[in-house]
Formats: C-alpha cells, sequence, structure tokens
C-alpha cells in the first residue's frame, strides 16, 4: 500500500513540474504500481473469465455513498446522489441520452448490461482534510476510507458497492483503489457526481458518467485504448485505440488503423459523447461478478427514497401485478413503464400515499423501465417480467 501510494505522490508532483495534464481518472497508474508492471497489472485483470452462468437474471447492485466533506458545498445533496444513481441505470441498461454519438458501424456492439443499482444508504462525515480524496496521513495510511484516521469505514464490499465522496487534487475525477490486496471501492470528486448541484461546476463531467466509467474499473475493464496501439484493452470487440480522448470529437476519428471508440465509456470523453459498453466488456463486468463478487446482487435496497418520497416496487420478477406503493407528502407523481425499446406501455399521475397495482400478466417476458418523475425527483428503476 505505501508503493502504490507514494509512486501516485511523485507522479502528481512530477506532472505539475512537466506542465502535463494530470489523470482524469487514476485507476490504471495505482494498479500498474500495486502489481509492479502493466503486464502483471493486465495478467491480473484477465484473470477474471470464468463462463459466465447460463442462468442470467436481473442484477441489482447496492450502493453506499460514504460522503466525506470539508467544504460545506462537498457535502452533497441526497437528491443529487439520487441524480447519479439514475444516471447509472440508464447507462447501463443502455438508455442514456446520448445516442447521437453512436455511429452506425458499433450499433449492434452496443447492449443492455442486465445490471441496476439502488441506493443502500448515504453516510456523511466532516474532515479537517482539503482533498480528502487522494490524501493519506504521517504514516501513509488512506484517509477517506478508513474512520480511524478520519474518514468513513466500508460496508460488507461481498454484498456492497462502496462509494466515496471526496474532494480531488486538480485533473483527477476518481478511481477504482485496492488495500492490502483486497477491493475496496471507489473515490469520486463531488463536482462530478451525478447530474445536478455541485456538477455545475465541471460541465464536461457533469452528467455522471465519472462513476459509470470508474465502476467498468471495478469490474475488471481497462482504459479503451489500454496502452496503446500495441497493448489494447484486452478486450475483443473494442477497436486498438492510440490514445485517450478530450472532449467530444466528430465522427469519425481514426488511429491505429481503425476508427477509435471515443463515445465508450472507458475512454476521456466528455460526459455528453459517452453511450456504450460494448458486448464483451458486459461479459468481462459479469464474469468479475460472478467469481469475485458472487453476492454482490443478493442484498436489495429497501426502498427508492425520495426526497419527499418513498417507493417500494414488488414482486420483482412480476408475472401477473407490479406493486408500486408511494408514501410522502408529495401531490404530483407520473409513474410510467417502458419497454426496453423505450415504448410507453402504462402512465398514471397520482398523489402521494398510494398503492398502485399494474397488470403486467399480458406483456411479454423480458426486461422493462418503471419511471418515477415529480417535478423535482426523476428514478428509473428496470423490472423483470417472467411468465
Amino acid at each position: 500500500m505505501k508503493t502504490l501510494f507514494t509512486y501516485f505522490l511523485l507522479l502528481f508532483i512530477n506532472s505539475f513540474a512537466n506542465g502535463q495534464v494530470l489523470e482524469k481518472c487514476m485507476t490504471e497508474v495505482l494498479g500498474v504500481a500495486e502489481f509492479g508492471s502493466v503486464e502483471a497489472y493486465y495478467r491480473n485483470q484477465a484473470s477474471y473469465q470464468e463462463p459466465l452462468s447460463s442462468q442470467r437474471t436481473l442484477v441489482t447492485i447496492p450502493i453506499v455513498v460514504h460522503v466525506v466533506w470539508h467544504e460545506a458545498e462537498e457535502n452533497i445533496t441526497d437528491l443529487q446522489i439520487q441524480s447519479q444513481i439514475a444516471s447509472l441505470n440508464l447507462d447501463f441498461s443502455a438508455r442514456n441520452d446520448a445516442w447521437e454519438f453512436l455511429p452506425s458501424e458499433y450499433e449492434d456492439l452496443s447492449m443492455d448490461s442486465g445490471w441496476q443499482f439502488c441506493l443502500a444508504k448515504v453516510e456523511r462525515k466532516y474532515t479537517p482534510t482539503k482533498t480528502v480524496g487522494l490524501a493519506v496521513d504521517s504514516l501513509n495510511r488512506k484517509i477517506i476510507s478508513h474512520a480511524e484516521y478520519g474518514g468513513l469505514d466500508p460496508w460488507e464490499g461481498t454484498q456492497y458497492l462502496n462509494v466515496w465522496i471526496g474532494k480531488m487534487p486538480k485533473g483527477t475525477l476518481g478511481y477504482f483503489f485496492t488495500e492490502f490486496g483486497n477491493v475496496q471501492g471507489i473515490v469520486i470528486d463531488p463536482y462530478v457526481f451525478g447530474t445536478i448541484g455541485t456538477v455545475k461546476h465541471k460541465p464536461n463531467n457533469a452528467l455522471g458518467k465519472t462513476l459509470t466509467h470508474e465502476i467498468g474499473h471495478f469490474f475488471g475493464l481497462n482504459h479503451i485504448w489500454g496502452f496503446g496501439c500495441e497493448i489494447d484493452d484486452g478486450i475483443a470487440d473494442t477497436p486498438p485505440q492510440a490514445e485517450a480522448t478530450a472532449g467530444c470529437p466528430n465522427w469519425p476519428e481514426w488511429s491505429c488503423d481503425g476508427f477509435d471508440m471515443y463515445m465508450n465509456f472507458m475512454d476521456y470523453s466528455d460526459d455528453r459523447c459517452l453511450t456504450m459498453f460494448t458486448q464483451e466488456q458486459i461479459q468481462r463486468m459479469e464474469q468479475v461478478r460472478q467469481s469475485k463478487y458472487p453476492k454482490l446482487g443478493e442484498t436489495e435496497c429497501a426502498s427508492i427514497e425520495l426526497e419527499k418520497t418513498k417507493a417500494n416496487v414488488f414482486p420483482n420478477p412480476a408475472a401477473d401485478y407490479l406493486v408500486v406503493s408511494l408514501s410522502g407528502k408529495r401531490k404530483s407523481n407520473e409513474i410510467s413503464i417502458y419497454s426496453a425499446v423505450g415504448k410507453l406501455l402504462y402512465r398514471t399521475l397520482t398523489a402521494a400515499p398510494a398503492y398502485l397495482n399494474i397488470p403486467v400478466g399480458k406483456w411479454a417476458s423480458g426486461v422493462y423501465y418503471l419511471q418515477i418523475k415529480t417535478d423535482q425527483e426523476l428514478h428509473t428503476q428496470k423490472v423483470l417480467v417472467l411468465h
């Protein structure tokens, strides 16, 4: 661990000295430092390639958000956190708003992951450390993920995905990290988490894609450019790419004798043009989940927590009826259900509290999307109908 963070701090200082732009994502830098070489790091990433279970079902991954803040603005709201969960669910179901950036050459490679995310808990703690996201104490121990050193301890990592929110040094947005050989979770800067609130200060990264990117790392994906044309990302259906992408280019971008997939979540493009994981990236992530975190997806979140509305959705999977139970005092709640291709199948307006018994018995078996919308909030959840 000491070697890992010493390596990072040297890189951090050298980057400023040389006038270079710092990495937006520190995952591979820290990973290579931990394993000693590029080759060893990639061998570790490729080691989780057991065959997928033939019985794939909808997977719900509970997220615990640990907010460790110094300035009051860094103590982001529950509503901003919910906006990030909603953004993840759109990204991992291939339903976000950046389809205009997906060229016809890559349309057949983009697919729904079969995963959804829910918010299990939000924990908060003040810290006297200004840039706690990458800070270590005098003994080189990571602060943000240890209550003993001034941060917040992770929840059980086999059942929950731990995400810490902490201010980063300039130029770094987030990273996935390990400690002492054990996976801990992800750290994200509060100014790129979610789609409202503090993200207004970083408009190029204001759509929640940083966490999507780091979850890709958590589940075994590398940056799409790998280490250049000669050492790619280890995924067969992503093209070789010379380097990271900046901004939001016009199609096509060309390198390594092919078209760059700059709209892939594992590139560095601006959030507004990131729109896809490929089929084999999704396969790699599911392989890692099944082999390394088999219980991650078995623990459910108790309910959808909105600012003034709470919703329970059950059963999931559903056969004949889907129940949506709303509590709270908000007068206008729009409940919609869409098919996997975006066709509106059900919509109603209701005041909370309410208990909706929605008939789904005549719908085909498959994945559907439930959307709960108010004047201030939006939540999207994947539901499964099985007959």
